[in-house]
């Protein structure tokens, strides 16, 4: 507060000096002082805007809101998860598992942030986890038999088909996203398969 009274008492003077000179130049030295005080204000100003702004930087946008607080535990907020379930018989290298994740990932985000929109709240509250998790059963089916499992439960889902362009035929199934969703459910569907 003292701040904004001294920016104050300093932009009155300067007005003064210009009234009383009728020429801004002549008023060097309170052209110094007010300049200095000026960007100290400025700043201070900026800082508290952007500071309330980033804490309620969800807020603009409909994502989510500010941190949580009070009576909602975080401890709630990591029962959330989202399974990413790979086909373990292509033989997929590394970054291709990595990128097939990675495009399952934004599929079931776009599809719950329309559908669930609180539940993919929570799990962005929880730091987002994802479990990558193995298909070893040969073919397509087994990701679609998750994906309709998954879809009579009530979780979002999809199924991600490669373009082809590097280590699997094109069209080729290789990855399903389910969730994000509460933990135990996704247990339920997933909970027969192993860790990549």
């Amino acid at each position: 507060m003292l701040l904004f009274y001294k920016f104050y008492k300093l932009l009155h003077l300067f007005q003064e000096c210009i009234a009383e000179k009728k020429d801004w130049r002549q008023c060097q030295q309170e052209v110094k002082e007010f300049r200095g005080w000026l960007g100290l204000v400025t700043g201070f100003t900026l800082g508290v805007l952007s500071a309330t702004a980033w804490r309620y930087r969800g807020f603009w946008r409909g994502g989510a809101k500010a941190l949580p607080k009070g009576n909602k535990s975080r401890s709630s907020a990591r029962d959330y998860k989202m399974v990413l379930v790979v086909r373990n018989d292509l033989g997929m290298g590394k970054g291709k598992i990595a990128a097939q994740c990675c495009h399952a990932t934004l599929g079931c985000y776009r599809i719950a942030s329309t559908v669930a929109p609180t539940m993919v709240e929570e799990w962005e509250v929880a730091g987002q986890p994802k479990i990558v998790l193995r298909l070893d059963t040969a073919g397509e089916e087994g990701l679609y038999a998750l994906l309709r499992e998954a879809r009579t439960k009530g979780v979002a889902g999809t199924v991600v088909r490669d373009a082809g362009h590097t280590q699997v035929e094109r069209g080729t199934a290789t990855v399903a996203g389910l969730g994000p969703c509460d933990t135990t459910t996704l247990d339920q569907i997933t909970g027969h398969l192993k860790l990549l």
